[in-house]
């Protein structure tokens, strides 16, 4: 999974191995948690590897709401977007109490 992400990253090097192996444990655990499942399988790793690319280029810009520089606007939400959302929701479980 790494080296998917690392190639659409353009990512050539060793550099960013250990922040990228940092973001999809994170990814994975995250998944685990928000779709109450206790496993985690390779059918998960599409979504994995678009959270990851988003987690990714937040890097440096964490807790930023908006910015705006000569009429360009820019904002980011600590959040994923809801495409990842709808992903997992496929993959969701109920939890019972």
């Amino acid at each position: 999974m790494k080296e998917k992400i690392k190639a659409l990253l353009n990512i050539q090097d060793t550099s960013k191995d250990a922040v990228l192996t940092i973001l999809i444990e994170d990814a994975q655990a995250f998944v685990l948690d928000y779709c109450n499942i206790d496993t985690y399988s390779v059918s998960l790793d599409g979504i994995v590897i678009k959270m990851v690319l988003e987690s990714y280029n937040k890097l440096g810009a964490e807790g930023v709401t908006s910015k705006n520089y000569s009429g360009i606007s820019e904002s980011y939400t600590n959040d994923y977007s809801p495409f990842i959302y709808k992903q997992l929701n496929k993959h969701r479980r109920i939890r019972m109490i």
